[in-house]
């Protein structure tokens, strides 16, 4: 891996499953990419959570210079032992100093998505050195007003969500994601998601513009011109000939224009993969785009698309965890055994539509708690 990221949201998943010395390594990882980045203080973080996981207290016998260079920057007191010999004055201290805002001039990192001030906007400064972004503060107060409700599923046996999971909310989709993220950080102007209906990309859309990111819009919304920054339509193949071309003399004018069709169609095929080291990148002709879109968009338009982001459709199991969520989050106590879960990924799987109709079965299911009928029970009480 070369994104110290990565590595991040590996050692939390390791963390969250008990194996502390696997997170400890992939923190000791993340360290040594941001030391070599000359990101000392990321650096410094990364080894004090190794640190507190129970890892070793010095790491190439670096540690104490991050650490002192880190202070500097996270606003970090320094220790004042109390009279009485214990660290309750001190932890008084901190706990007064409440949270404030970071220095713009300041790269923090997120402390829960691991992304910069420059990526995620403002970030609030912790006491003790940790931050938090606009979009991970909004998801911890949902989070923080959704009573725990009994439930047949045991959160032991529940996956650990991916860093994707759990900021969007999205099962299976995380490359997809992955390489839209990585495209709006680059300087292309027209990337394309694709997805059968039901796969998570209005889902998708909406966490962007939250994170304010860019802004989302529908084809509806096309009536004049585009807005200023970062633009993505959803529903895209139902833009009309005049909204197209509206979209390509703005790609032309506007050479920092960047614009994001989402549009519903099947995966493209190809018959072009490139390699560079252990990345392969599948090469989609404009037929092939056109195929997969049901030829819904100028052949102008396909031949500017840069990066093509593939929303692919959801197999039972990811239905059944998406289902878990759902119940979980219903406003009144609901609760299914494994077998009726999976019976309703199993019909949200076959109906073409995926979350869709998993969302609106799970819909019609009254609170309570629900089994799955058998057939002969069926039968014997006609």
């Amino acid at each position: 891996m070369e994104d110290a990221r990565d590595y991040i949201r590996e050692a939390q998943t390791a963390e969250i499953q008990g194996d502390k010395a696997q997170a400890i390594e992939l923190l000791k990882k993340a360290a040594d990419l941001y030391q070599r980045e000359g990101k000392a203080m990321r650096a410094a973080q990364m080894l004090r959570q190794a640190q507190r996981l129970g890892g070793e207290e010095q790491h190439n016998g670096e540690t104490p210079a991050l650490d002192a260079a880190a202070a500097k920057v996270f606003h970090l007191p320094d220790p004042e032992p109390a009279a009485d010999g214990n660290d309750e004055s001190s932890h008084r201290k901190l706990a007064d100093r409440g949270p404030s805002l970071a220095l713009p001039a300041l790269r923090a990192w997120c402390s829960f998505c691991c992304r910069p001030s420059d990526e995620a906007g403002p970030v609030i400064a912790g006491p003790t050195g940790a931050y938090i972004c606009r979009s991970c503060l909004d998801e911890s107060t949902r989070l923080l007003t959704v009573t725990p409700r009994p439930t047949v599923v045991s959160a032991a046996r529940a996956k650990p969500a991916s860093r994707g999971d759990r900021r969007f909310n999205l099962v299976g989709q995380s490359d997809a994601c992955r390489t839209v993220e990585t495209a709006m950080r680059s300087d292309i102007q027209l990337g394309m998601i694709i997805g059968p209906e039901g796969t998570g990309k209005t889902e998708f859309l909406s966490h962007l513009e939250a994170s304010g990111l860019g802004t989302r819009l529908e084809p509806s919304d096309l009536a004049g011109s585009l807005p200023e920054g970062r633009v993505f339509i959803d529903a895209a193949e139902r833009l009309d000939r005049g909204a197209q071309d509206r979209i390509l003399r703005s790609l032309f004018n506007e050479a920092k224009r960047q614009i994001f069709l989402a549009c519903r169609g099947k995966a493209p095929k190809t018959k072009l993969t490139l390699r560079s080291s252990s990345v392969e990148l599948p090469l989609y002709s404009t037929s092939a785009l056109a195929k997969a879109v049901d030829g819904k968009f100028e052949a102008q338009l396909l031949e500017r698309v840069e990066v093509v982001s593939v929303f692919a459709a959801l197999a039972v199991a990811e239905l059944a965890q998406i289902a878990r969520v759902m119940i979980a989050e219903r406003s009144k106590q609901l609760s299914l055994t494994d077998k009726a879960i999976l019976a309703l990924a199993k019909g949200a799987a076959t109906s073409g539509r995926g979350g869709h109709e998993l969302q609106a079965l799970i819909r019609r299911v009254p609170a309570g708690g629900w089994n799955l009928e058998k057939r002969n029970d069926r039968k014997q009480r006609d």
